[in-house]
């Protein structure tokens, strides 16, 4: 048995459809809508069937998917870049269901002609007709990122975070502005790596963020040193082996797994919060803590001017991050090297 129809030839037509779906009620509920209807009749008469014309319809798509959203349209667009290292845009607007920024934003040709959001705010449309709009909006979305190929510019969907996230970015920015001191959970940078690694990894496997507690935490090391037929399942999840993502998925068991494998793309953000999560397991809170603080330093110095990278001393800066570390504490680094080295290793692009 094989596959007669590729993913991306699925997810094409799928969109398509979708589309096409949207119009037609659009049309039903707005029946004066002279370019509604003209829209319509383009998706069915020109687009459907022509293969050229469904693969510049996603690409389009997903090109004004990736729209900046326009500076002040919403109070999210800071943190949102500040999480993600990445500019807020129309996906992110179309995700939180913000009408606002999105009718703003956009510059999507086809939304602008069928006035999509002036239609979400009309008498017409009740909130289940509103609800059901954002799912269509939602699936045609999906379908075409699923339709891009993998050469194209646009095919990366942007990172998504949680309203929660969202909210202790902020506060962390406001604490920084105001000069007050942040809580040590927004002080430590690898306690914050974890966090964007595991908001990349659940929004690329499109499962719902897990939230993790200390003892969450503890469970979560452990699970990574537990022993799979002779490796350790950290082990096994470098080398991209369902066996030991089994294994950490049962830390977890109210989380939303799913029963797939994880592709390429979950397999390397999963690399990579392994690694971290390794490596605060391994390494002495105190060490950690120097090495987090020097490395802070290091970098605001670097960004101001007061230092550059050719009057930098790896003596001094060792010595700066072994400040206050005790004997014990360096015999449990030496003891954990061997977890550390290859969690360093997978954390290399």
């Amino acid at each position: 048995m094989q596959k007669k129809t590729s993913s991306r030839t699925r997810a094409l037509k799928m969109h398509t459809d979708t589309m096409v779906e949207l119009l037609e009620n659009l049309s039903e509920l707005f029946p004066d809508c002279a370019e509604t209807k003209d829209c319509l009749l383009f998706a069915k008469n020109v687009v459907v069937g022509n293969d050229k014309k469904l693969e510049e319809a996603v690409e389009v798509w997903c090109e004004n998917m990736k729209d900046p959203l326009v500076k002040g349209c919403a109070k999210y667009l800071k943190a949102v870049e500040s999480i993600t290292r990445k500019p807020a845009c129309v996906y992110h607007a179309m995700v939180y269901r913000d009408l606002d920024a999105l009718e703003t934003s956009s510059t999507s040709p086809s939304l602008r002609r069928i006035d999509l959001c002036a239609k979400a705010r009309s008498s017409q449309m009740d909130a289940k007709a509103v609800e059901l709009l954002r799912e269509y909006m939602d699936d045609l979305s999906k379908f075409a990122f699923e339709a891009l190929p993998e050469t194209s510019k646009w095919k990366e969907i942007p990172m998504v975070p949680t309203r929660d996230e969202i909210q202790k970015d902020i506060q962390r920015r406001k604490l920084k502005v105001d000069g007050k001191r942040a809580p040590d959970s927004e002080k430590h940078s690898l306690s914050q790596g974890i966090q964007e690694a595991r908001t990349a990894f659940c929004y690329a496997r499109k499962m719902p963020s897990i939230e993790v507690t200390e003892d969450g935490a503890r469970d979560r090391v452990a699970a990574l040193a537990s022993d799979v037929d002779g490796e350790t399942c950290a082990s096994r999840c470098r080398k991209k082996e369902a066996t030991g993502f089994r294994v950490l998925s049962s830390a977890f068991p109210s989380a939303e797994w799913g029963d797939a494998d994880p592709s390429e793309e979950e397999w390397d953000h999963l690399s990579k919060l392994i690694g971290m999560c390794t490596m605060k397991g391994s390494i002495p809170t105190p060490m950690m803590a120097g090495i987090e603080t020097v490395a802070n330093k290091l970098m605001q110095d670097l960004s101001s001017g007061k230092a550059d990278l050719s009057s930098l001393s790896m003596e001094s800066i060792g010595q700066q991050v072994l400040a206050g570390v005790s004997q014990e504490e360096m015999a449990q680094f030496a003891s954990n090297i061997d977890k550390i080295m290859p969690a360093l290793g997978s954390l290399q692009p």
